[in-house]
């Protein structure tokens, strides 16, 4: 590969590491930035081949994925390859797009793997000390898409794999990338007979479905199809439905969550799948419809679902009397009043948890019992980005303090003699209704409204995604974009702090700063008729932030 041109070269940083990188006649050639910074402007993330552990010997065992990234220095950019021993910066989501990264290790692709002209980075260190929008700012008055690339344009498939699409950062269920959005549609094999055909594919593309709609009036009886009844139910007969029973619902979604993530386990092996949270509106209920949608099926809607009415499709179903009766309630409803009490993203926990110990202990259906506070921040560490666990551990408040929309007061103090694990918790207050329905006495429990808390891991105060927000109408698209999950590419990301320009819920008054002792397995004997079990959410924001919520505390007598 000849030296890139030095008419620029004096000024760019990634020209000049690099053609220093090119001049090296050495077996393993490999040079590093200094201390000038690079700006992260796109991270796509691919599945590793067969031959992955011949080509990263060392990384065996690190990840399934390999990921390649766009780099810039303002002046020129370049897409390279990341060694997978990054790959535990991107997964707690400390390597981002719009990262800042210094003495960034650049080797050469290996000719005889057909990658030749290509980069790696090999280590790299992210610039945390800059702030969260020092790419923004840098770049501000750049269009970055119109930077020039540093030689010849990539090309527009991975770099380190034989594929042809990327999958998103977060989830495995929604292919991307312009190869897989620009390739024609396949046709369909001549040899395939109709004995052959046993799956319907409902893909947008590779292949596209081909699908036709037939009146029912024309369905012979021939064919034999099998009824598909649909079977809708109202929000108030959910309560009395048996459990595993497969049902259809319609309402109107009011409350939108932040995505989330967890770990599910085949036997096989672990993966991190993306959900949120969903509540729906009806006629027939005062409670809302819940649903926990998991992103396995048409993600890109998902990620378009704001709460609102919306606009009402054709629906071959419109007949049926539960449809009916529900669109008859709609023609009625205020849409502005729904709106005024919608809400979008901050910590949301269902189902609640028992209010006695007793029962929290018998549903905990083969989960982990106590743990240690050392314990538990050992796992917390161990979390990837946006993943939640739920942990239950002996602890004793030592000092409480309420945070007002307006003021801060302070409601006790106790002396403090933290032990293994030392965490400031915070946890919201606002409204919520007894559970009258448990028969269980509630002074067995205690327990505080919806509790969003924070340790000492990584924050002091409430993280500002743990806020729920009103929903904004007028701007729905860029709101969806800040609750989300952090974004692969440059010119969809937005400012750190965006999501405090929207208003915190009405639900919302304050919260709770407390400090506790949280590890007491071994000190219990000292804290007669003071310990609680308490029951703490955890999940890791990303950047080394770490929300811990407190859902339930029981007294331990």
């Amino acid at each position: 590969m000849a030296a890139l041109s030095a008419s620029s070269s004096e000024c760019c940083t990634l020209k000049k590491t690099l053609n220093r990188l090119i001049s090296n006649t050495s077996d393993s050639p490999r040079a590093r930035t200094r201390s000038e910074p690079l700006y992260v402007i796109s991270l796509e993330r691919y599945g590793r081949d067969a031959d992955f552990g011949l080509r990263f010997p060392d990384s065996i065992s690190m990840s399934d994925s390999l990921f390649d990234a766009t780099i810039t220095d303002g002046d020129c950019k370049i897409r390279v390859s990341l060694d997978p021993a990054v790959n535990r910066l991107i997964s707690v989501n400390k390597l981002h797009c719009g990262s800042v990264i210094r003495h960034v290790e650049f080797s050469r692709g290996e000719a005889s793997d057909g990658d030749g002209g290509s980069f790696h980075v090999c280590s790299l260190e992210v610039d945390r000390l800059s702030g969260g929008d020092a790419a923004l700012r840098a770049l501000s008055s750049v269009n970055v898409r119109s930077i020039p690339w540093m030689g010849a344009e990539p090309s527009s498939g991975p770099l380190r794999a034989r594929r042809s699409s990327y999958l998103p950062l977060w989830n495995n269920h929604d292919f991307n990338g312009e190869v897989w959005r620009d390739t024609p549609p396949s046709e369909p094999d001549a040899e395939d007979s109709e004995d052959e055909i046993d799956e319907i594919s409902l893909n947008s593309r590779n292949p596209t479905a081909q699908i036709t709609i037939i009146p029912k009036n024309q369905i012979s009886p021939d064919w034999v199809l099998p009824d598909l009844p649909h079977s809708f139910i109202c929000g108030q007969e959910l309560p009395s439905c048996p459990q595993g029973h497969i049902c259809d619902v319609i309402g109107v979604v009011i409350f939108v969550g932040r995505p989330e993530r967890v770990r599910r386990k085949d036997g096989q092996r672990s993966e991190v799948e993306e959900y949120r949270w969903l509540q729906l509106a009806d006629r027939t209920s005062d409670k809302p419809i819940m649903i926990k949608l998991f992103s396995t099926s048409q993600p890109d809607i998902q990620s378009r679902i704001y709460p609102s009415t919306g606009s009402h499709p054709v629906m071959p179903y419109r007949g049926i009397r539960p449809i009916r009766q529900f669109l008859h309630w709609l023609k009625q409803v205020d849409e502005s009043s729904l709106l005024e009490r919608a809400v979008i993203g901050g910590y949301f926990s269902y189902p609640p948890l028992p209010v006695s110990l007793h029962n929290f202990m018998e549903n905990r259906q083969g989960e982990a019992g106590l743990i240690s506070g050392g314990e538990m921040k050992l796992e917390c560490e161990k979390l990837n980005y946006r993943e939640k666990r739920q942990f239950a551990l002996q602890c004793v408040i030592t000092a409480a303090c309420y945070h007002h929309r307006e003021r801060v007061i302070a409601v006790s103090l106790f002396p403090a003699d933290f032990s293994l694990f030392d965490g400031a918790m915070e946890f919201l207050v606002g409204e919520q209704e007894d559970d009258s329905n448990d028969e269980d006495d509630d002074e067995e429990f205690s327990t505080l409204p919806t509790s969003p808390m924070t340790s000492r891991l990584g924050l002091t105060r409430v993280a500002i995604e743990t806020l729920p927000r009103v929903f904004c109408y007028e701007r729905r698209h860029i709101q969806a974009v800040a609750v989300g999950l952090q974004v692969n590419n440059f010119h969809k990301l937005l400012p750190q702090r965006e999501l405090e320009s929207f208003s915190p819920a009405s639900c919302y008054t304050g919260y709770f700063t407390l400090s506790v002792k949280a590890d007491l397995i071994a000190t219990a004997n000292q804290l007669t008729n003071q310990r609680l079990l308490c029951v703490l959410d955890a999940c890791a924001l990303g950047e080394e932030k770490m929300e811990l919520v407190l859902n339930r505390a029981f007294p331990l007598r």
